[in-house]
């Protein structure tokens, strides 16, 4: 049956009486359909009575929104580039419902079409309740869950269905076939062949929006020239990129500028081939391997061993956590307009709670909770039997994004790495500000990786083997050892204690110090210095300092004793232990001995002032 055949059949009958028995068109004829008529394509079109089909312009306007009256929101691209969304963002007056989708052929929308016609229906049988279904544009995603909710609840056939919303708006895709970006490889702007695929051209421009840059010597108008008249583009049309949501600070510029890759067709790939030769992608290029890894989409999924990520109805189910045996939660939405649980709500249950109060903007700073995030979760899987769900409203940005900081940090991962694995067992989206954030987290850790693997090379002859020379009593019995300062006491570190060298007659003191730039390890500064200062003080005294590496914690303490006990500035302690040994404070330890170093020379000075 031709397309005209097509809709001349399904327009001699009325919408009510839709025949559920009319051959469904070929994909090639529902194209022609879409692109028989022309339609509005405003901001925002009433679709159905009281369903209105917008896009992302619309949904960030709160304003407008309200003088419609719209009580209900459903975004088919939830936590997408340039789509704000969430319940915190439109406060309690709309109900907000996130589809996390692409616009992708090959992306399954249709497991969405049934939670997202129920939704639909259900607002719009609510007393006075309007919903506004919106994407990106409001052509493709949204349209896709209008059509299949018209299909399910009303009966339409598609042909049917299409033909109703295109009464009041276009939906049909926007044909383009060939893409300028005149912002290529810039944070925030997606744009590379491979992106794009086979029927796309792209051209990329990496053009600066500066007096000084010269935009005469690109070949952009050659290449739309080149598009124009393609044979195959008889209504060519040419997106502009342009960068969108994502600003980056002058450091972070400058971070890029240091750190700057070339965009190929293998750039993620590349960059993943070993750790010792890793480099942190693009955030583009991050959003882009999300968008082809696609897991489950539960209510609550198993990501890591005993880790579990969902969102606020799991954390809500009681009934549910006893089942799965969860012993902690930790809520990356916490507070009253929040996911508001908190340890009062599980005081029924044996369960650990941890709340984070954060949310999910791209402006919002997540990354001082990252460490204490995972050391939460660590401390969860470390006791017998632990498990823990980790959850904010919907289990896509805030709390994957608190996993994946997880991973990195204790389980030694590449963010790559970690979102790979998150992502094989259930669909996450962490924002673009999340994203960046991540970026800084992976870039800093993995330049202590690769300090550690130069350093690798000299442990035998710089003894850096802490933890086993701390355990070798032979050893320290040989070398006279005398006192041992252990900066990773603990039962989840190094575990000696002053019982283990109970026959060897050694002193000991043990600080139980995380290798975390947020750990205060400046109390310890003052009784540790003492305590040196005592053991080198008794006849033959030797003292032997160590952590699990013997370069951050264990360091941190010898350059404290030097500046408390040897008058020495932070700057001279570095440079007298680095002439026998390498050591690397975590930045957080190197800002307490500055601070240390501050005080102690604003002392010195007042004792040089005359009395």
């Amino acid at each position: 049956m031709s397309t005209e055949e097509i809709l001349h059949c399904n327009s001699s009958k009325s919408f009510e009486n839709s025949s559920t028995e009319a051959e469904t068109p070929s994909v090639k004829q529902l194209e022609d359909i879409l692109y028989s008529d022309q339609s509005s394509c405003r901001h925002v079109d009433e679709v159905w009575p009281n369903i209105y089909l917008g896009d992302m312009y619309m949904a960030h306007d709160r304003y407008g929104l309200w003088k419609m009256g719209i009580t209900h929101v459903l975004n088919a691209a939830h936590g997408k580039m340039c789509c704000k969304g969430s319940q915190d963002f439109y406060g309690t007056t709309i109900d907000y419902h996130g589809v996390p989708a692409n616009d992708l052929p090959d992306f399954d929308l249709s497991q969405y079409f049934y939670s997202s016609a129920d939704y639909i229906h259900k607002a719009i049988n609510s007393p006075g309740a309007k919903i506004f279904v919106h994407c990106a544009v409001g052509v493709s995603r949204s349209a896709s869950l209008v059509l299949a909710y018209l299909m399910l609840y009303h009966h339409f056939s598609l042909v049917d269905a299409i033909k109703k919303v295109k009464e009041n708006r276009a939906i049909q895709r926007m044909g383009i076939t060939h893409v300028l970006n005149a912002t290529h490889s810039k944070q925030g702007s997606l744009g590379h062949q491979s992106f794009y695929g086979k029927k796309i051209q792209y051209y990329g421009i990496a053009a600066e929006d500066s007096l000084e840059f010269d935009l005469l010597q690109g070949c952009s108008s050659v290449y739309t020239h080149y598009g124009i008249a393609a044979e195959d583009s008889p209504e060519f049309d040419l997106l502009q990129g342009c960068i969108s949501v994502y600003t980056q600070s002058t450091e972070e510029k400058d971070e890029a500028q240091s750190r700057r890759m070339p965009v190929t067709n293998n750039t993620v790939s590349s960059a993943i081939k070993s750790q010792s030769e890793y480099i942190t992608p693009s955030l583009q290029d991050l959003q882009h391997l999300l968008w082809t890894r696609r897991g489950a989409s539960g209510h609550v999924d198993q990501v890591w061993p005993r880790i579990y990520l969902g969102d606020k109805w799991a954390a809500k189910d009681k009934r549910s956590l006893q089942s799965l045996q969860i012993t902690h939660i930790l809520n990356a939405a916490d507070g009253k307009y929040n996911v508001c649980t908190g340890a009062r709500y599980y005081r029924d249950m044996n369960i650990i709670y941890h709340g984070v109060e954060a949310f999910d903007t791209t402006a919002f700073d997540i990354s001082p909770f990252f460490y204490s995030a995972a050391k939460f979760i660590r401390e969860a899987l470390e006791k017998p039997g632990g498990k823990v769900l980790v959850h904010c409203a919907m289990g896509l940005s805030r709390s994957a994004t608190l996993v994946l900081a997880f991973l990195m940090i204790y389980e030694n991962k590449t963010l790559v790495d970690a979102l790979k694995a998150v992502s094989e067992h259930r669909n996450i989206s962490p924002n673009m500000g999340f994203l960046g954030q991540l970026r800084k987290l992976d870039m800093r850790l993995n330049d202590e990786r690769k300090l550690r693997r130069e350093m690798a090379g000299h442990e035998d002859k710089q003894a850096s083997k802490d933890k086993y020379t701390a355990r070798d009593k032979g050893t320290l019995l040989n070398l006279g050892i005398t006192h041992i300062v252990n900066a990773a006491h603990g039962i989840y570190h190094i575990n000696t204690g002053a019982k283990y060298y109970s026959d060897t007659q050694m002193h000991y003191l043990g600080v139980e110090a995380d290798d975390d730039p947020e750990f205060d390890l400046s109390p310890f500064f003052y009784p540790t210095a003492k305590f040196i200062r005592a053991g080198l003080n008794s006849p033959k005294g030797k003292v032997f300092v160590n952590c699990a590496m013997g370069v951050s914690r264990s360091a941190t303490l010898v350059l404290a004793y030097l500046m408390i006990c040897k008058n020495v500035t932070l700057l001279e302690a570095i440079k007298a232990v680095c002439e026998h040994r390498d050591v690397f404070p975590n930045s957080g330890f190197l800002s307490q001995l500055r601070q240390l170093d501050l005080a102690l020379t604003l002392e010195r000075r007042k004792k040089k002032k005359p009395q």
